[in-house]
């Protein structure tokens, strides 16, 4: 690890540098954006991307940093996961946190709104009440759930594409880089979070379309943006390159006869 410190600007120029990174191909990075999202709003695949989304946004990540080496970002990258042997399930493995969250948010969701029906059909209002109250108590709690999980994520997606450590270890070092920067990574998260929110509200009244484009947005611009949190933290990940072979020895030159000693003079 080059350095585990960042401040809130940092954060933002991860960010940024994200959008620099897809202007330079445009091209390549909208398509693998418009794929993630059209994935995400489809009914029933969407299920599926709660599964692979680590897998695809290491194809983002793998895709930036090809770009950003001076090679060329493909489309194909998006799919890199799950074209490398053994490197598919190590990236789902990173589903987990939030499948986990996910369930337990399901389980209080229910227990919720069960009380909250229970108590409206005993026609209490103080049971009533007590069920909003609930409810509410619930949704807080599970914001900072959500954020462990995030913490958990955010840096584990590169550790594991492009350096290979293993998923839980990852989890657990990007779970300690998060605390260890706390104020600036909620701050920088915060303040691109409203203005993500501003720009959804020129689009989200579009029906369809509106969700479709928040979402190339947030595919084009987090992915990457782990990237560039990556090559601040642990440096410059290049794939590993094949040793040189050692050059071939050159035979010697072939030995040849010393000339003839000239001929005696004739007497």
């Amino acid at each position: 690890m080059s350095g585990n410190k960042f401040e809130i600007g940092d954060v933002f120029n991860w960010f940024s540098s994200a959008i620099q990174l897809a202007l330079k191909n445009p091209g390549v990075f909208v398509v693998m954006a418009l794929i993630y999202a059209v994935i995400s709003a489809i009914p029933l695949l969407n299920l599926a991307m709660i599964v692979i989304a680590p897998a695809l946004q290491g194809g983002f990540v793998w895709a930036a940093r090809e770009q950003e080496s001076g090679r060329k970002a493909e489309i194909e990258h998006l799919f890199i996961a799950f074209q490398q042997p053994g490197k598919a399930g190590p990236m789902i493995t990173l589903c987990l946190p939030v499948v986990a969250l996910m369930l337990i948010g399901g389980v209080i969701a229910a227990v919720m709104i069960g009380g909250a029906i229970f108590a409206a059909s005993s026609g209490s209002s103080s049971g009533a009440s007590m069920g909003i109250a609930g409810m509410v108590i619930a949704a807080l709690l599970m914001i900072p759930a959500a954020i462990a999980v995030a913490f958990m994520v955010y840096f584990a997606v590169p550790r594991v594409m492009l350096d290979g450590v293993a998923p839980f270890d990852a989890m657990k070092e990007s779970f300690a880089i998060c605390m260890a920067n706390l104020v600036s990574i909620i701050v920088g998260f915060l303040c691109l979070g409203a203005a993500f929110f501003f720009v959804a509200l020129f689009v989200a009244w579009i029906p369809l379309l509106g969700a479709l484009v928040l979402g190339i947005l947030g595919a084009l611009v987090g992915g990457p943006s782990m990237y560039y949190a990556h090559r601040q933290v642990f440096g410059s990940s290049e794939p590993a390159q094949a040793p040189m072979a050692p050059p071939v020895p050159m035979a010697p030159p072939a030995s040849q006869d010393p000339p003839a000693p000239p001929a005696p003079p004739a007497e």
